[in-house]
């Protein structure tokens, strides 16, 4: 034990000749060096690592952050999809029950036929035309044409406005008026409306129809 500490004594001592004998410029070299390598050191093995680490943290944080953001986006968007969905569903609900199917048609028409003989109407023309298909629904014109008093076909064109599918008067002229025992006769030429709702294969057709529209 005493022999060690003679050996570090004698180190000691030979440090302090050794820095007796440097100049005062090479003293405050090693000074300086004494400082700045462990510093170098530092910053080089600890420091810069531990930035460069709470940078990735940083980022990955960051990055955490933009995917919740999106997610809260995405959230919100479909949300409002969905709502847009429940409201164009319960339209269509709607529209089916007040729209006739394709099968419903025929009956419509000899509803409205029927209606018109019963008011007392001559029906002169009777003429369902070609459908014409929109998105969800085909219009299905009708051109008809009675005679009978004037007051019964008012009444007539009432009943239509009330049934329970859409019917439509778009167009109508009165002609040929005459007096027939105290009764005022007149013609009228009638373009009637009515709708129907679409299958689900028409639909789907109409939207192939659709995008080799936009192709084009």
């Amino acid at each position: 034990m005493d022999k060690i500490k003679l050996q570090i004594q004698l180190a000691i001592d030979n440090l302090r000749q050794q820095w007796s004998k440097l100049s005062k410029r090479d003293k405050i070299l090693v000074c300086i060096l004494l400082f700045v390598v462990p510093m170098f050191l530092y910053v080089k093995l600890f420091f810069f690592p531990e930035i460069d680490n709470i940078q990735k943290k940083n980022k990955k944080k960051q990055d955490l952050i933009k995917k919740i953001t999106d997610l809260q986006t995405k959230k919100v968007f479909l949300a409002k999809i969905k709502k847009e969905l429940d409201k164009k569903e319960k339209i269509l609900l709607k529209a089916k029950a007040i729209l006739p199917t394709r099968n419903e048609i025929p009956e419509l028409l000899t509803s409205i036929s029927t209606k018109a003989t019963r008011s007392g109407l001559k029906i002169i023309l009777f003429q369902p035309e070609k459908e014409q298909v929109k998105d969800y629904y085909s219009v299905i014109p009708v051109e008809l044409q009675v005679e009978g008093p004037f007051q019964q076909i008012v009444v007539f064109l009432d009943e239509i406005r009330r049934l329970e599918r859409i019917v439509n008067t778009r167009e109508i002229t009165f002609f040929d008026p005459k007096e027939e025992n105290g009764v005022w006769r007149v013609r009228a030429n009638c373009r009637l409306e009515t709708y129907r709702f679409l299958t689900e294969k028409e639909q789907k057709q109409q939207e192939e129809k659709k995008k080799n529209a936009k192709k084009k």
